[in-house]
């Protein structure tokens, strides 16, 4: 697939835009997702790529709990994209591919603790309702 967007060369960003490039590379370790657009706009690459990492590392959460709960938004929205990047970092967290094929599919997946249930339970719930019982 050929991107619309131009691969931001680093030799070739502002200062600024060095700076996250690097940023993202030593948080993420790659640039896939978002960051190749948001690369061209250091402005808003910064402070989103500084809310995602809060979101995503500095949360109570275990990584397998939040990779679950990204991959349950990223079915509801069809990101597929969202969905692809973190199939592979959830498999990785500790979700088996059955787990994965459910969410995808719509299907409740047999979870291995309790609290992958509730999390699941309760993130489709406000997913499919925008309230929780």
């Amino acid at each position: 697939m050929i991107s619309r967007i131009p691969f931001a060369q680093r030799e070739q960003l502002s200062p600024a835009g060095r700076d996250i490039y690097a940023s993202i590379l030593n948080t993420r370790g790659n640039l896939d997702g978002p960051f190749l657009a948001w690369l061209h706009s250091p402005g808003l690459a910064a402070p989103a790529e500084q809310l995602g990492f809060f979101c995503r590392f500095n949360t109570s959460l275990a990584s397998v709990e939040s990779e679950l709960l990204i991959l349950l938004a990223a079915t509801h929205f069809r990101c597929t994209g969202e969905w692809q990047i973190h199939a592979v970092i959830a498999l990785t967290a500790g979700l088996d591919f059955a787990s994965l094929d459910a969410v995808l599919t719509g299907l409740t997946p047999t979870l291995p603790s309790h609290r992958l249930s509730v999390l699941y339970a309760l993130s489709t719930e406000l997913l499919h309702h925008n309230e929780i019982s």
